[in-house]
Parts: C-alpha cells; structure tokens; sequence
C-alpha cells in the first residue's frame, strides 16, 4: 500500500486545493494538466445546467455586450488589452506568444508565426504552399465565385472597393492611403519617396531586360546598376 510520504500533492489552478499528482491529474501528450479532475468534471456540470452562459450564449465573464468582469474599459479582453497593460501584453507592447523579441511560444525557429511558416508545414498553410484562405486551388475563403479575392472583386462588391469602383487604397477621388499630398500614388510620386521611384525603375529594367533576354544586355544594365546603386 503508498504511505501519504511517497505520494506528491500539488496545488490545482482551479479550485486551488491540495491534489493527488498521480491520481487526480490527467496527461495530455505527457504533460500534466493545470487542473484536476474533479474541476473537469464541475465545469461540465455547469455547462450542461447553463451556469456561467448569459443570453447571448457566451462565456458570462468574457461577454461585452452582458458586461462580463474579464472586459476593461475599453471592450477588449483585460489579459489582452495594451491600454491597461494586460498580463498577455509585453514590455515590446505586442502579445507574449507572438513576440519575436520575447521569443513567444507561437514563433518558430525561422523567426515567422508557426501557423503561417511554410517551413515548418503551418496549419494555414495548405498543400500548394499558400494560406489556406488564399488558394485558389484548394477554394479558399477568401476567393468568391469569380475565382478573385472577395475583398478586392469589383463583381462581388468587396470591402476594398470603394464607390467609383477602385481599391480604396488608390482611388484619389476617395484619398486613398497610397495616394500623397501630390495626388499620385506614393510609390511613384518623385518628391515624396525618390527611393521607391529609383527602385521601381531599376525592377522595370531588370524585368524589360530578362523577357527579352540577351547576355550582352544583362551585362550592360548590371553596370548601370552598379553605378546607380553604388553609395
């Protein structure tokens, strides 16, 4: 028979009482849970009575429009909110999990998000290596019957789509984000970024340059590249 000496007790995250690790915890994929059993079993008791639920059939504490306690002022989640500096917030004012500078648990070894990594095979990652939602291929959620992107499909009315049936982004009647103070778009407007417009260039060049391809060519415009780039 176990003496109480060998048996370990620790604290459950739940009811915070002293529990049996071996007996009343269980494992999932060989780690210990947070929690004991009997809280598992208090919680689906709960559910199945409507304890806990409000109307709007949601998690009372988590519900904005029942004004749950887990809500801050400012309708977002207190753990998550930056504004009241929440416990999942970090020093770099970004998520924990995804902060590349805290080294969070949702950052992969290539430094990316791991749902989103190609690399390591992300889960919105599908088997043409594009999202999920973006594939075409795979009929993705975010492509209409036109086989576009419903946000971008002038047929379908999507939400980048303004009124003059333009990308909002580059519409100048509706000032587009993309469009300046000049009223061109900022990736070719001379004063406000000369960079962009040098490097938009030197891409047209190189792009003419290889679709009619020509060794001497390439050689050629290589050297003009060298001068222009060279600091």
């Amino acid at each position: 028979m176990e003496s109480g000496i060998d048996k370990k007790y620790i604290k459950c995250f739940g009811c915070r009482c002293l529990r049996n690790e071996t007996e009343e915890f269980e494992r999932y994929k060989g780690n210990r849970r947070k929690t004991c059993i009997i809280c598992k079993e208090n919680r689906k008791k709960s559910k199945s009575r409507g304890v806990g639920i409000c109307i709007h059939k949601k998690c009372k504490s988590q519900c904005k429009e029942y004004g749950g306690i887990a809500i801050c002022i400012h309708n977002k989640r207190k753990s998550q909110c930056k504004e009241c500096g929440g416990s999942q917030i970090c020093i770099h004012n970004k998520r924990k999990q995804e902060c590349k500078e805290c080294g969070g648990v949702s950052i992969c070894i290539h430094n990316k998000s791991k749902s989103r990594c190609k690399e390591c095979g992300g889960s919105y990652i599908c088997i043409h290596s594009k999202r999920k939602s973006d594939c075409k291929e795979c009929g993705g959620s975010s492509i209409c019957i036109n086989n576009k992107h419903t946000s971008t499909c002038k047929d379908c009315g999507g939400s980048r789509i303004c009124n003059h049936n333009r990308e909002k982004s580059t519409c100048k009647e509706c000032g587009g984000s993309r469009i300046c103070v000049h009223n061109k778009l900022k990736t070719n407007c001379k004063e406000c970024s000369p960079h962009l417009v040098l490097v938009n260039l030197v891409r047209y060049q190189v792009w003419r340059t290889f679709k009619n391809s020509n060794l001497k060519k390439i050689i050629i415009l290589l050297n003009i590249l060298d001068v222009i780039l060279k600091p």
